[in-house]
């Protein structure tokens, strides 16, 4: 079978891209937020150029503990990585 582009830049950029998603992991559960929607609004709005829907949000608030560590939110960013938006958007 073929690569899609997504599995080819991941194939590509491997360990350089997921540092990069880890730190961005990192930094954004250290930070502080208002409000528990205002981190998953800040990456949409960064990833996507767009607030998350409310499916999104829920899917997103499901997935999180109450205080997101460094990797739940760094799987948060791989998963938007990876959608065929963020390639369009990015």
């Amino acid at each position: 079978s073929e690569l899609t582009t997504l599995e080819a830049i991941d194939l590509y950029n491997g360990k350089s891209l997921a540092d990069a998603i880890a730190r961005g992991g990192q930094n954004l559960a250290e930070r502080s937020w208002d409000h528990p929607d205002a981190m998953v609004r800040y990456i949409y709005q960064f990833a996507l150029s767009r607030e998350p829907h409310g499916p999104e949000l829920a899917a997103v608030h499901e997935y999180l503990s109450d205080a997101p560590t460094a990797i739940e939110v760094a799987d948060v960013l791989w998963a938007l990585m990876m959608t065929p938006e963020f390639l369009v958007v990015r």
